[in-house]
């Protein structure tokens, strides 16, 4: 007789607002964007964090094609926890104009991530050089700060299109 035992791995998935998480690693609370119950259009924020139940997961990830052919997205924004972006997460996004990205260091990007044109990426002013040297996030060319100074007040883009920003 021969057996055969085929084992399988159950990753916890759920939903949180219009968004869809897959929990990637349970001991360090860590879940990835994979997906979205209807196709997200103008602003798309992913979060730091979310909650499933009692639970509270930081986003590290948004996985491969998870946004491809979302043509109505006009900006994103990229938390500061996140780690890496997928292959095609935001490929054939027409509508793309505008990433801000929170976090100091570059997250890993793969280099056909978006592959919009005309595409304005903010980053922090610390980090601006970190982005510069990173071989995938330097191809965007110059990149913008999303942090900025005026009469001793400090600033954080927020949104782009309608020039929204934070004060600190």
């Amino acid at each position: 007789a021969l057996f055969v035992v085929i084992g399988a791995w159950a990753q916890t998935i759920f939903t949180s607002g219009n968004l869809r998480y897959r929990v990637t690693n349970e001991s360090y609370g860590q879940v990835t964007v994979y997906g979205y119950v209807n196709q997200p259009t103008g602003k798309l924020e992913i979060p730091d964090l979310v909650m499933n139940g009692s639970e509270t997961y930081r986003v590290d990830a948004i996985a491969a094609n998870t946004f491809a052919n979302c043509t109505a997205i006009t900006q994103v924004i990229i938390p500061s926890m996140l780690g890496s972006i997928g292959a095609g997460a935001f490929l054939n996004c027409t509508a793309l104009r505008h990433v801000i990205v929170m976090r100091d260091t570059p997250p890993y990007l793969s280099e056909t991530a978006f592959n919009t044109t005309n595409l304005q990426i903010y980053v922090p002013e610390h980090g601006k050089e970190s982005y510069m040297e990173s071989p995938i996030w330097s191809t965007f060319g110059e990149l913008k700060s999303s942090i900025f100074t005026d009469d001793q007040l400090r600033y954080q883009i927020i949104d782009a299109i309608d020039r929204t920003v934070a004060v600190w």
